[in-house]
């Protein structure tokens, strides 16, 4: 038997590739903005979600929606909220593209 020596040509478009790929990086950054925000707001109360603690210092109420313009497109964040303090992230500035 003769050995075949065919290989399939695989086309990609360049541009649903690069969609792809950016729609990653925007779920990245999503996952990774969210997660330090929500360390942010356990330590601002001292408390995790649903803890009762002594040291506990106000209470978390829902999440508000913020958009984050980037490279790879705009990011919508949900950036947590507390009931009587103000939540202020160091991880995005207000107002400000992050590159």
């Amino acid at each position: 038997m003769a050995k075949d020596n065919y290989t399939p040509k695989i086309e990609l478009d360049r541009n649903k590739v690069a969609d792809w790929i950016n729609e990653q990086v925007r779920r990245a950054i999503k996952e990774v903005l969210e997660g330090i925000m929500e360390a942010e707001a356990e330590e601002l109360l001292c408390a995790k979600p649903y803890e009762r603690t002594d040291e506990r210092a106000d209470y978390r109420n829902g999440k508000r929606k913020r958009n984050l313009q980037t490279r790879v497109g705009e990011i919508e964040l949900e950036v947590p909220r507390l009931r009587v303090l103000q939540f202020k992230t160091e991880v995005i500035e207000r107002y400000r593209r992050m590159e």
